[in-house]
């Protein structure tokens, strides 16, 4: 007897119910010894008799059910234009930051007693940001 252990990431569930419907199919194999999913980390623990029944065969049964087996292949790409995707958008923002800090001195010596009421109007909403973000932030502290 061949035990072997087999750790599957599953796309696709989304509660209990989801759990349920894997574990019966892939418990109802013959060889299958336990079968433990978890919709929450979406992945599905199988205990099984290799020379009884194969890996592709129980990963048949979990896409016949209408759940997707994720390839070990297939999980380093989404994690590289995650980290890409994250540099990209921390140069613009920083970018966006020190953009704005050189181009501030030369804003606020515009800034007059003749400014109009949409100037003005526009400045206290843009700043009203971080005001209403720094409360949220005491409220969450007390």
């Amino acid at each position: 007897m061949s035990k072997t252990s087999l750790n599957l990431q599953v796309t696709g569930m989304h509660c209990t119910g989801c759990e349920h419907t894997i574990e019966s199919a892939v418990g109802n194999l013959a060889g299958v010894e336990s079968v433990k999913a978890d919709h929450l980390t979406a992945r599905v623990l199988i205990e099984f008799n290799s020379n009884i029944v194969t890996q592709q065969a129980i990963e048949s049964v979990i896409r016949s059910t209408g759940y997707n087996v994720v390839q070990a292949s297939d999980k380093k790409w989404p994690l590289v234009y995650k980290v890409l995707l994250f540099a990209g958008l921390l140069a613009l923002v920083g970018g966006v930051a020190f953009w704005g800090k050189s181009l501030m001195p030369g804003v606020m010596q515009q800034m007059n007693a003749e400014l109009s009421y949409a100037m003005l109007f526009g400045i206290g909403f843009l700043t009203g940001f971080h005001c209403i973000g720094m409360s949220r932030c005491f409220c969450q502290q007390s």
